[in-house]
Parts: C-alpha cells; structure tokens; sequence
C-alpha cells in the first residue's frame, strides 16, 4: 500500500507540477505575449478574426512584459518582440480585424483611447475599422499585437535643401471642377495629420502645396510625395513664367496682366485669389532660388 500511495503521490506531484507550469507565462522586458483561446469560450461574431475577452481564438488583447498566469490548457501564448520605430522611420499601420470603412472611403476612421494601436480590445470597441489606417506610430517602441495590427516602417520624408515636395493625396473630397490643383487648406503640418486633412476638407489628387526642406513624418499611403529640385534662375538669365491655371486670358491680349502678392509665384493661392491669369505672364523672375510648384507654374531660362 505504501509504494501504491507513493506512486499516487507521485503523479499527483507530477500533475500538479505540469499544471503550475502550463499556466506560467513569463515575458521578457522587449516582449509581448499574444494569447490564443482554445476552449472554453464564446464564439467570435461572424466576420469576425480575432477576438475578445472570453471568445474563443486568437485574442486582441496581449500581456506586458512580466510574470502572468493563465487557466491552464485554456490559452496558448506566442510570443512577439516590441514594435520599433526608429527616429527617422514612421509606422503605417493597417488592421485587419474591425468595422467595414464605409463606401467611397479608402482609409478607416480614426478610433478612440486606443493608445497608440497598443490596446486591441479597445480599438474594436470603439469602432475601429479594417484596413488602411489614417494614424502614424511616430518614433517609439510600442507593445502592438502583430497579428491585429500590420505595421509597414517607412524612412520619414525628407526634403534636403535646394529641393521641394509635390504632394497627391490619395483620399479626399473632389478638386472643384475647372481647377488644376487642389485648393489650398492651410499649414503644412496637416500633411502630417491625416485626419486633420480630410477633416479640414482636404482634396483628392496633386496639391497647391508644396513641401519646403525639412523633415515630415507623413503617413505616404495618404499623400504621395514627389521630390524635384527648386527653380534656380542664374546669373545673367531671367525666368518666363507661364500659369497654367487662372483666370482665361482676354481674347486681344497674350501676356496676362501683372499681379501682386504672390511672392515670386511661389504662392499659388494667392495668385489665383488675385485675379492670376492663365497663360505667358508679364512678371519675371530675377536670378535666385525659387520655391515653386510646376505643376503651376512652367518656367524657362532667357538672356537678360
């Protein structure tokens, strides 16, 4: 009796000991656990991937660095290192779990007390919707569960000196009919919010504004960023300006008459607020270094 009581003792040790150890998880201090419930559970919503508390499958939710413990054989822990984003990277995140984005929109709205896409559990409680999303990771190291969140590191934008950046939005209202470019809205910066962008009724297609030399951290799946060199009028020459955009010219007249308060024509805004003319125009521009869009404005080098 004293070796079958032992025998017993040993497997109740040996249970206890496999039980104990399944349901301690340790993360490390640059990890993150993502959790998987097998049993015992509700199932997720139809259309759904990934779930929430008490649904069975691969859980939104994810456990910090430390000691855990967990309901043995009920949960599977994976584990995934932090998400960095290095000072000159941006982070594009896309999700792949949440609301449909509602017809004629391409990139989901921006959801509520998330904390940076690192609480899964509330991104979708607060309506989060799948896909592209307009938000960034600016530089950080972030606890971002990978198989809800996709996020694509791009370098920032960098525009070096004697440069400029031609902007196209790729989601926005419709450019007014009869204009080249997209109206202006004022403040580079919010090429860096793009929720600030649609919000302030930002344009779909090429912009007035230009990117002057700096760096920008701009979610580039929204604006498209083209790099092309300044114009640059050198010593002994003039530069001839042809719009390409403004008000039509007169029948009788073949330059357009000269305006004010358009800064060298680098300010396309104001030129067209001004009464700017369509075509050849009588202001040149005197050797320098220019800031100006061409999408606007064609220039060409004559002899003084």
């Amino acid at each position: 009796m004293i070796i079958v009581y032992s025998i017993l003792g040993l497997f109740a040790f040996i249970f206890i000991l496999i039980m104990l150890i399944s349901s301690i998880v340790v993360v490390r201090g640059t990890s993150i656990a993502v959790l998987e419930r097998k049993w015992f559970g509700k199932p997720m919503p139809q259309g759904r991937v990934i779930a929430s508390k008490k649904e069975v499958g691969v859980q939104a939710r994810t456990l910090g660095p430390g000691l855990h413990m967990l309901t043995p054989f009920i949960y599977k822990a994976v584990k995934f290192p932090f998400t960095i984003i290095s000072e000159v990277e941006v982070g594009i995140i896309e999700s792949i779990d949440g609301g449909a984005i509602p017809p004629g929109k391409i990139f989901a709205r921006v959801a509520e007390n998330h904390d940076s896409f690192q609480d899964g559990e509330a991104f979708l409680a607060n309506q989060g919707e799948k896909g592209p999303q307009l938000e960034i990771l600016p530089p950080g190291n972030y606890r971002i569960n990978p198989i809800l969140f996709k996020v694509k590191k791009v370098p920032c934008t960098v525009i070096n000196k004697g440069e400029i950046g031609l902007l196209t939005a790729m989601d926005g209202e419709p450019i007014p009919t009869g204009r080249l470019l997209a109206q202006n809205i004022f403040g580079i910066s919010i090429f860096e919010n793009g929720e600030l962008f649609l919000k302030n009724h930002g344009q779909k297609g090429p912009q007035a504004q230009i990117l002057l030399p700096g760096t920008y951290r701009i979610n580039t799946d929204l604006i498209k960023v083209e790099k092309y060199p300044a114009t640059v009028i050198p010593t002994g020459k003039v530069g001839l300006v042809t719009a390409r955009d403004g008000e039509p010219l007169p029948e009788t007249e073949y330059v357009a008459k000269s305006i004010t308060g358009h800064n060298n024509f680098q300010d396309i805004e104001l030129f067209l607020k001004n009464g700017g003319q369509r075509g050849p125009q009588l202001d040149v521009l005197k050797p320098g270094t220019y800031y100006i869009n061409p999408l606007m404005f064609n220039v060409e080098l004559d002899d003084v």
